[in-house]
């Protein structure tokens, strides 16, 4: 229900901040806010552990640094919090000559990745445990027609224990 429930929409920008308030202004419990994931969430506002979902769409990917940003994801989530991603998992041949020209598509470097920033979805699973999510499933399936396009939604959960505040 609206009156028990708040959504927290964060751009890097102010300029898909203020999109999203002009979209969504009928909706009272979606507030807005700068974030860029690869900071300290508590630097820029945001409480340790208060969130119970964070959602990232073709996002995560596209940080310098997976393993930062995965503990600044799991500086956010709640324990037994979730997290849903929505990524990219193929790079098609197609992404040289339009994706990969944007400003930014090569600027990992971290050691998970080669030539691109994607990642398949067993390198997901794996970069996630590494980072402390207990479960990790991806869809669609190993195997399903759906995996042609290259998109996996991945669903993790952090552990269900007490964090302790460092």
């Amino acid at each position: 229900p609206p009156d028990r429930t708040t959504y927290t929409f964060t751009d890097v920008s102010d300029l898909f901040l203020a999109q999203a308030e002009q979209k969504f202004k009928a909706y009272p419990f979606v507030r807005y806010g700068l974030l860029d994931v690869e900071k300290t969430p508590e630097t820029q506002g945001f409480a340790r552990h208060s969130y119970d979902v964070v959602i990232a769409t073709n996002v995560l990917h596209a940080t310098r640094n997976l393993n930062e940003t995965l503990q600044n994801v799991q500086a956010l989530l709640a324990p037994g919090g979730l997290l849903l991603l929505d990524e990219a998992t193929d790079h098609m041949p197609w992404f040289d000559m339009t994706t990969s020209l944007i400003a930014g598509w090569q600027r990992f470097e971290d050691d998970l990745r080669g030539d691109h920033p994607l990642l398949k979805p067993d390198q997901w699973e794996a970069v996630l445990r590494a980072n402390g999510f207990g479960s990790v499933q991806a869809w669609p399936e190993r195997g399903a027609a759906a995996e042609i396009l290259g998109q996996h939604v991945i669903v993790a959960q952090t552990a269900q224990m007490s964090y302790t505040e460092s």
